[in-house]
């Protein structure tokens, strides 16, 4: 049994939730700063969250206090977060079979 799918997807995941994690970072800090303000933040935020960051993005934004006043931040993340645990419950599960040889 090869263990190097499950690897991969662990990566991904983690390294999906820290680029998540310091780009809410980065914005905090500029926002701190005065700095320009980022454009596209929100959308940047809810594409990583699709593709996986959901959960660490969430608490991100509580833990620097960036922007929790968005209605569809807040609404939308956690249901990512619902959608990217059942997804790789579904990977896990049965769907890694295609990278079984």
């Amino acid at each position: 049994m090869s263990f190097l799918p499950y690897v991969l997807l662990g990566a991904y995941v983690v390294a999906i939730n820290l680029y998540q994690l310091f780009f809410i970072k980065g914005l905090a800090n500029a926002r701190d700063s005065k700095a320009e303000s980022v454009k596209f933040a929100h959308t940047k935020i809810l594409l990583a969250g699709l593709f996986g960051g959901a959960l660490l993005g969430y608490l991100s934004l509580f833990f620097f206090k960036y922007n929790t006043s968005n209605l569809l931040l807040m609404i939308l993340l956690p249901l990512m977060i619902v959608g990217n645990v059942y997804l790789v419950i579904w990977l896990v599960r049965g769907s890694m079979v295609l990278f079984a040889g």
